[in-house]
C-alpha cells in the first residue's frame, strides 16, 4: 500500500496533506490506527499525521464522547511507530540516528 492508497481507503479520516512527509514504512501503522477508530463509528478526523524527530505525531478532532478511545488507539500507533524501523517497516528497538528509528540492518 502506497499514501495515496492509504488515503483512498480513508478518506473520511485524512487527507494527502495530513500524512504529508510520513515514512512509507509506517503506511500499515496509519492504516491499522484508521481502521480501529472506525470501529468506534465516531466522526473523528485526524489533522496531521507526521513524523518528528524519529517519533510519530498524530493531532485529530474528534467529540468528547469518544476521545478517550481514540487517544488510547493514537497512543498505540505512535508507541509502534518508534519500535518500527522508518525505511524497511521491520520491527526494532528504538534507535536513533540522526533523529530516525531504524534497525540495525538500516542504520548501517
Amino acid at each position: 500500500m502506497d499514501l495515496a492508497e492509504l488515503v483512498q481507503n480513508h478518506s473520511t479520516l485524512l487527507t494527502s496533506s495530513t500524512i504529508e512527509g510520513l515514512p512509507e514504512a509506517w503506511i500499515g501503522i496509519v492504516d491499522d490506527l484508521c481502521k480501529n477508530v472506525t470501529e468506534f463509528g465516531t466522526e473523528a478526523k485526524f489533522t496531521q499525521i507526521a513524523e518528528e524527530h524519529g517519533c510519530m505525531r498524530i493531532r485529530f478532532e474528534v467529540d468528547n464522547l469518544y476521545r478517550a478511545m481514540v487517544v488510547s488507539c493514537v497512543r498505540e500507533a505512535e508507541n509502534r511507530a518508534m519500535r518500527t524501523c522508518q525505511k524497511c517497516g521491520s520491527a526494532c528497538e528504538k534507535l536513533y540516528k540522526r533523529r530516525t528509528v531504524l534497525c540495525g540492518e538500516c542504520s548501517k
